[in-house]
């Protein structure tokens, strides 16, 4: 996994700032504290420049890498399917500030059938912790997720229609997914003629980011695509 040079240097710049501004502020709050007082340390540091997660052939492959790593104790791999909670599948220790780039992997041998929904948390050397970006990917039809589909327009507003480019013939079950893995919409939908898909919005649902899913209920074919509704 390779990250640009300019993305690390950016995000190393503005920890640092951000660090500064710490130091500022606890030293200033110091001077005017009793010296009886005890001082709380800083809460840990860290931040993850790359998250990915893709099917493999060992199973599903997650990969992470991560700049300034500091009060960081370790990294706890957590993995949801669809309306149902995360619960912990693996650890790793933190390698800490000895290094400016630290790059991670870990193998989720024994996948959940359908969809996975992956978060890291990260917990520090005194027990907080604070968690990553969520990541699906789907153990059985991962292979057969089309790079071409496109849904439209996106940005998508409530009560609006989405249109759906989907070539393959036949009748899909379309989800909107949130981005922490509960399905908030589902419809069945009939492509008899390969023309396409068309999902009409409901009213009652919030403004975010969604993933929008096509899987066919037969063939095996399934799409995938990251919807913004406003």
């Amino acid at each position: 996994m390779k990250t640009s040079s300019s993305t690390r240097l950016l995000a190393i710049c503005m920890v640092m700032n951000l660090l500064l501004l710490k130091s500022f502020a606890h030293n200033s709050v110091s001077r005017n504290l009793s010296d009886s007082m005890p001082v709380i340390p800083f809460s840990m540091t860290v931040v993850v420049v790359e998250f990915e997660a893709r099917s493999g052939n060992q199973g599903n492959q997650l990969k992470w890498s991560t700049i300034l790593e500091a009060n960081l104790s370790h990294y706890e791999i957590e993995r949801s399917t669809p309306n149902q909670p995360f619960r912990k599948i693996g650890t790793i220790k933190a390698v800490g500030s000895g290094s400016l780039a630290v790059e991670y992997s870990f193998t989720d041998k024994n996948p959940a059938a359908g969809t996975n929904i992956y978060r890291l948390r990260m917990v520090d050397t005194r027990g907080g912790s604070k968690s990553s970006e969520h990541k699906l990917v789907n153990s059985n039809t991962q292979n057969l997720v089309s790079t071409a589909f496109q849904a439209y327009p996106n940005p998508a507003r409530i009560g609006s229609m989405i249109r759906m480019n989907v070539p393959e013939a036949g009748m899909y079950q379309v989800r909107l997914v949130s981005l922490e893995g509960s399905v908030v919409y589902a419809a069945n939908l009939d492509n008899n003629h390969g023309g396409g898909l068309s999902l009409g919005l409901p009213q009652g649902l919030r403004s975010g980011l969604y993933m929008i899913e096509a899987e066919a209920k037969e063939g095996g074919h399934r799409h995938l695509q990251k919807i913004l509704i406003q």
